[in-house]
């Protein structure tokens, strides 16, 4: 079966993942892990309608919706947000900043506009 990856983002921690993906000639990268401007980018996706989630994604709606920040370090919260994390890896990573990315927008439910 053949795929056509143009990019695999990864989280920058995982190298063995990496170079076993890209021994098999898949196009694997480090992600920038980068917290605080990958989530204000993400942020500011969300809210100029640059991302769309599909209402089938019920377990990243579902992170996204109980994302938190701890109010002692305004730090997020590392509980149960890997997918968060791999969405905010992969849109910083590649910076795609001009297009629509999937179906449903969580804009209003997030951030409240």
């Amino acid at each position: 079966r053949k795929y056509e990856y143009r990019k695999i983002f990864v989280d920058s921690a995982a190298l063995d993942l990496i170079v076993q993906l890209q021994q098999r000639h898949l196009p694997a990268l480090k992600s920038d892990k980068h917290v605080e401007p990958g989530i204000g980018k993400v942020k500011s996706m969300f809210l100029k309608d640059m991302i769309l989630i599909d209402k089938g994604c019920k377990e990243l709606i579902r992170e996204l919706l109980s994302y938190r920040y701890d109010k002692d370090t305004e730090k997020p919260v590392k509980r149960d947000d890997d997918l968060v994390d791999a969405l905010r890896y992969a849109l910083f990573t590649h910076r795609a900043w001009n297009n629509r990315t999937v179906l449903g927008s969580l804009k209003k439910n997030l951030w409240g506009y």
